[in-house]
């Protein structure tokens, strides 16, 4: 990992942290290109097991807080965040949607 990776794992861990509470325990960032082919940054918050279901508001606020510090440091690439929960009984870390019971979505989630 270079030292700016390093620097900004650092930067997001504190505002995290800050922001988010301290059921943050890590952040891992990896330079990739994103969807349309253009260098971004993707930020993962590996958080413990006692963070609530619904961070909404407050998440958002943070990764708005991220982009502006990172963009005052000079730094051009998008930076995507994403929460990471601890697994436990093979239930997936982030569940969006409630299926149907039934549907072709439940049933291709399972699977």
């Amino acid at each position: 990992m270079t030292k700016t990776l390093a620097t900004y794992e650092t930067l997001a861990l504190k505002l995290l942290k800050k922001e988010l509470g301290q059921f943050v325990e890590s952040v891992h960032v990896e330079e990739k290109l994103d969807h349309a082919d253009d260098p971004a940054l993707f930020f993962d918050a590996n958080l413990d097991e006692t963070a609530p279901s619904d961070i909404g508001k407050k998440f958002i606020y943070a990764h708005l807080l991220l982009r502006n510090r990172l963009e005052a440091k000079g730094e051009m690439r998008f930076p995507y965040l994403t929460t990471r929960r601890p697994r436990s009984d093979n239930k997936p870390t982030e569940q969006i949607l409630n299926y149907p019971e039934g549907s072709v979505a439940k049933r291709s989630a399972n699977h």
